[in-house]
């Protein structure tokens, strides 16, 4: 080490990383008898600690020991149109996943459910639909309570479901925030009908 420009004690303190390297991560196990020399396979290993050392070093250095500032301190425009797009995205693929969940659920309900939940999927969010809940009832011949009880029941497994899908993407304590975002976008959407 001291032919690499060491001093003394910087030799002494880089022998003993090499070692504790070399132990730490079993690198001698890859080492295969009669295919190269030991000294080299050493000499290899060497040259690879002191190079991830120096980036090492040097990555402290060219920070300055500051801390990285936010993009919120730089005060530049994170929510850009283009992040608002992908999150409109994402937000219409979770829609995406909940409703087929939802109409596989329905169909093992029985024999006319998924035409039924395709009727009344259009409640779901609690949009404008350009139906009413009178002309639902009477085209599946139910009363307009059974209609209502049934969007209610509709949308609560829709709720489960949309938690469950967001519990994937986020910490659990960030989940109804997220979900009221999401939800937020759904609603800005004309694709989620």
């Amino acid at each position: 080490l001291t032919r690499n420009g060491f001093n003394a004690v910087d030799a002494e303190d880089a022998a003993q990383g090499f070692m504790e390297f070399l132990l730490a991560r079993n690198r001698l196990e890859h080492f295969v008898r009669g295919k190269t020399k030991f000294r080299s396979f050493l000499l290899e290993c060497l040259q690879r600690y002191l190079r991830d050392q120096w980036h090492k070093d040097t990555a402290a250095k060219r920070g300055g020991g500051q801390a990285p500032l936010s993009l919120e301190e730089l005060e530049i425009g994170v929510a850009s149109e283009l992040d608002k797009e992908l999150d409109r995205d994402m937000a219409l693929a979770v829609h995406g996943r909940v409703l087929q969940k939802l109409e596989e659920k329905f169909s093992h309900t029985g024999p006319g459910q998924p035409s039924r939940f395709g009727t009344l999927r259009r409640f779901i969010l609690g949009a404008n639909p350009s139906v009413s809940y009178a002309e639902v009832a009477e085209a599946l011949h139910l009363t307009v309570g059974a209609v209502k009880k049934a969007v209610f029941d509709l949308r609560e497994a829709y709720c489960d479901l949309f938690r469950i899908e967001v519990a994937h993407l986020v910490a659990r304590e960030g989940i109804e925030e997220e979900m009221r975002y999401l939800i937020t976008l759904l609603a800005d959407t004309e694709a989620t009908a």
